[in-house]
């Protein structure tokens, strides 16, 4: 119950602060229309300004409602593919192992190196989310082409992070293989694993 009314508030945050602004408006228009009878000197003046302070406040307001709305499913779709937080390193390798117990993977080799603050556009609050990437070097065996292509798109759409193929260089091994057993292909791949946070130095 108060998980609902916690989520119910925070989806009527901004109806609410829009709503509390354009009354602030409705009454700045009153009291204006008030003074212009009343008044000509000094005091009307200053109910002008504050009618336009509230005007602009109050589409300011409009336009980060409007932009909240716009990238809620940006930013939910990222958080559910675990771009937001830190590295699951661990989570990663036990879907590796997880892919090679399945049959895709025949062997599996990496490195991941050190994470590093990757340059990032096209975001909202920029200045207040870093981006962060993972180089990944990636030797993987399989007994198929196919598997090779199926290991790429599920990595690509799992919950264990966003990547980006910078590289990936595919040799068929030497020698004869019995069909069903071993690897034919071994693929060399880069990778980058990207992840956000908030800037730690920002309130």
């Amino acid at each position: 119950m108060k998980a609902r009314l916690a989520r119910l508030v925070i989806e009527l945050r901004w109806p609410l602060i829009v709503l509390m602004l354009a009354g602030m408006v409705s009454a700045a228009m009153a009291i204006a229309s008030w003074y212009i009878e009343m008044s000509k000197g000094k005091e009307y003046q200053q109910v002008q300004n504050r009618l336009r302070a509230a005007q602009l406040a109050l589409n300011n307001v409009q336009r980060e409602e409007t932009d909240l709305h716009a990238y809620r499913g940006r930013y939910d779709s990222l958080a559910a593919r675990g771009v937001f937080g830190q590295e699951q390193r661990l989570s990663w390798v036990e879907y590796m192992r997880n892919l090679s117990n399945r049959g895709l993977l025949q062997s599996v080799n990496y490195e991941i190196a050190t994470q590093r603050p990757i340059a990032g556009t096209g975001f909202p609050q920029a200045n207040s989310i870093e981006m962060l990437a993972s180089r990944i070097q990636l030797k993987m065996g399989f007994l198929h082409e196919e598997d090779l292509v199926r290991t790429l798109e599920e990595l690509w759409q799992s919950s264990a992070g966003f990547y980006r193929v910078e590289a990936c260089v595919v040799k068929r091994k030497d020698g004869v293989v019995a069909p069903g057993v071993g690897e034919n292909l071994v693929a060399d791949c880069r990778l980058e694993w990207i992840t956000m946070r908030p800037r730690a130095n920002v309130k």
